[in-house]
């Protein structure tokens, strides 16, 4: 007897790249590790507020989830400090720099083949070591294998064709 396991997903992911992507930054670095750029957000230093926004092109139209960390400082603790987080237009989340050492998930999901995001910083200090870090994100999706999904596809026209067949 021959038994067909189910394949696992297929999974399809995207680089968010906050600052490649961006239409729009004012008092934001991405902070340089090793010397390389890395898609990572921080307040300025120097500023006490500033934003990132922009648009993420996606290769489909699906149902996608957005998924980014938001670091807390490691060193200090500044309740006050915050980041908003908007996709299209609406505010997702805000993020406080509180505790030391914090790392929060952000996931949002969304429907469609592209989004718009809005990083809102504000903070009581002007010590860029100090902010909080958005890292990298990605947004994914799952895609049926195509064996299972021709599976069901044919599993459903079967039962519409035994129902029709049935109703006769």
């Amino acid at each position: 007897m021959l038994l067909l396991a189910p394949r696992p997903a297929l999974a399809v992911v995207v680089p968010a790249n906050w600052i490649s992507n961006a239409t729009t930054i004012v008092n934001v670095v991405d902070p340089f590790w090793l010397g390389l750029p890395t898609e990572r957000l921080r307040l300025q230093g120097g500023f006490t507020s500033g934003y990132v926004e922009g648009a993420v092109a996606l290769p489909f139209v699906d149902s996608w989830t957005i998924s980014a960390e938001v670091r807390t400082d490691t060193n200090f603790d500044i309740p006050t400090e915050f980041v908003k987080i908007f996709i299209d237009g609406v505010l997702q989340a805000q993020i406080f720099n509180t505790p030391q050492s914090t790392t929060y998930l952000f996931q949002h999901g969304l429907v469609g083949d592209q989004f718009t995001y809005r990083f809102e910083f504000d903070s009581p200090s002007i010590d860029e070591g100090s902010h909080l870090i958005v890292r990298v994100g990605t947004v994914f999706t799952t895609i049926a294998e195509p064996t299972a999904l021709g599976l069901s596809c044919l599993a459903l026209l079967g039962l519409g064709a035994a129902r029709r067949f049935r109703l006769s």
